[in-house]
């Protein structure tokens, strides 16, 4: 009795202690401007997962395990403010406003501002933060990098096209994506390609460099639609290119080369899982359909013994036939400098990204200069031009019964890929009935290519009439080449299904859009 007792005031004295090491901190946090409360600061734990948001009237409540802690106070604007605990129970903030972010110069329809004078609704992401992803195209690099944007890509095929929303679905049959303006002029940005490849769209945002990005900004609300009419109903994503400084000749030199591997791949069934399968499918069939099968009469009835230790020898695992560890490469050079005049901008770049599927792939070289002069003191004028030449591979896929991956999805693993003579084998002389083609065949075979050639230019004079009035005016073309050639060969089982000797096709459009602004 005396040792349950004593057990019991220690784990009183315990719960007592740790209790008496909890404490609930209170406090408002103000702007040191105006002393007006801030609401939605994040005031968090340093270094742990604790945090509190501060209320409309800028109070909050938080609850901390000791007095040696720190508490974290940070908010778009202003500088983070860290106050160690101690004996306090009430920690009333007041932040600094950061001059240095609200004077951050922000690209907008019109011209630039400053952040601090900014009502619109903009999003920013860096040329840095762009220049480090391993994408074929600037559009893929800004997933996940501003709040409200949503990039997705539907197909893993490489410069395959990317679905970008701004604050969501904008309409229920037309097209969401937003308009792209590159150095003020609006450029073309939709699929081009003519062919068919079951949901595999080409980009035309993949035919500019994104390490020649400087920024970008992207207009979110009513704003856009003001500046560019119904054409930026969906928002406007403004790109500005990297442009040169004066002062001695600046080279930059960035390369990598690297891997591509798919990590999740979806475990499918063994050959002698597949029997086990279908022997048990014809059981249920006696269930239900008043069939009299035998036990194991797939097995039997294919001519297999799931007791024969060879069966493992014959199994063929269609996603390893299909997927491959696929190199990525980037190289790019340029040369930036000027003097009190003149500044320029110079670069090649040259990129190439195979497939983690066979038969996809896409190649890109890319040039640009860009110019600027200061012809008088009130005047300035300047040209950007971008010249690029791409190759997409393509395949069929997720959305034709002929798809590379649905077939492998189908795919019967007692078929081999290849037969003892080097032909592709034929999953209708083998026992799985969902497949309609050898998906290597497809990735080999098919061909799908779309070469691009690319020219966007444009060039403005800009007149400086006072300190606060400027007039500018600028022209622009883009001017893009697509050449799509597909290839069904013959011994496709889409070939020999249809009656056909194989098909070809060829679609060479040209594309020619001008545009002239003034501001």
């Amino acid at each position: 009795m005396k040792k349950q007792l004593l057990s019991m005031m220690f784990i009183f004295a315990f719960l007592a202690a740790a209790w008496a090491q909890e404490k609930v901190v209170t406090g408002t946090v103000v702007s040191a401007d105006d002393n007006d409360p801030i609401p939605g600061v994040n005031i968090r734990v340093k270094g742990t997962n604790l945090g509190a948001v501060t209320d409309i009237d800028g109070k909050y409540t938080i609850r901390v395990d000791n007095n040696e802690q720190v508490l974290v106070f940070s908010f778009i604007g202003y500088n983070n403010t860290e106050i160690t605990i101690g004996n306090q129970s009430v920690i009333d903030v007041r932040l600094q406003t950061n001059e240095r972010q609200l004077s951050e110069v922000v690209v907008v329809g019109y011209g630039t501002q400053s952040r601090r004078d900014l009502t619109g609704s903009v999003g920013s992401v860096t040329g840095d933060d762009i220049n480090r992803m391993p994408v074929a195209s600037l559009d893929a690099a800004m997933q996940g990098r501003a709040a409200g944007v949503f990039v997705q890509s539907p197909s893993g095929t490489p410069g395959a096209g990317i679905t970008m929303q701004i604050r969501g679905n904008t309409s229920l049959s037309a097209s969401s994506e937003p308009l792209y303006v590159i150095d003020g002029i609006p450029m073309i940005s939709e699929d081009l390609s003519g062919l068919f490849s079951g949901g595999q769209a080409t980009n035309s945002l993949a035919d500019i460099n994104p390490a020649d990005i400087e920024s970008i900004e992207i207009l979110k609300d009513a704003s856009a639609a003001a500046i560019y009419g119904s054409r930026g109903a969906n928002g406007v994503v403004l790109i500005t290119t990297k442009r040169g400084k004066s002062g001695d000749a600046k080279i930059d030199i960035n390369s990598f080369y690297g891997f591509q591997r798919v990590t999740n791949k979806i475990d499918m069934m063994d050959s002698r899982q597949f029997l086990e399968l279908m022997d048990e499918a014809a059981m249920q069939d006696n269930r239900f359909l008043g069939r009299n099968y035998p036990e194991r009469f797939v097995s039997n009835l294919w001519g297999f013994d799931l007791t024969d230790p060879d069966l493992e020898l014959r199994n063929t695992r269609w996603f390893d036939e299909i997927f491959r560890d696929a190199p990525i490469q980037s190289h790019d050079v340029a040369v930036s400098g000027g003097n009190d005049k003149t500044t320029y901008y110079t670069s090649l770049a040259y990129f190439n990204q195979e497939g983690v599927q066979l038969g996809t792939g896409f190649e890109r070289i890319s040039a640009r200069l860009n110019v600027d002069t200061k012809a008088r003191d009130w005047l300035k004028v300047g040209t950007s031009i971008n010249v690029s030449r791409t190759i997409q591979d393509r395949t069929i896929n997720d959305n034709s019964l002929y798809g590379v991956v649905i077939n492998s999805l189908a795919g019967d693993p007692l078929m081999p890929v290849f037969e003892a003579d080097g032909s592709y084998a034929d999953p209708f002389d083998y026992f799985g009935w969902w497949m309609l083609d050898n998906p290597v065949l497809i990735a080999n075979e098919y061909h799908r290519f779309t070469r691009t050639t690319r020219g966007i230019a444009n060039t403005y004079a800009e007149a400086t009439i006072n300190k606060k009035l400027k007039f500018r005016s600028s022209a622009g073309i883009d001017f893009t080449y697509l050449e799509d050639e597909s290839y069904t060969p013959i011994i496709s089982r889409e070939s020999v299904n249809a009656q056909l000797n194989g098909q070809a096709l060829s679609d060479p459009p040209k594309i020619l859009r001008g545009l002239q602004k003034t501001t």
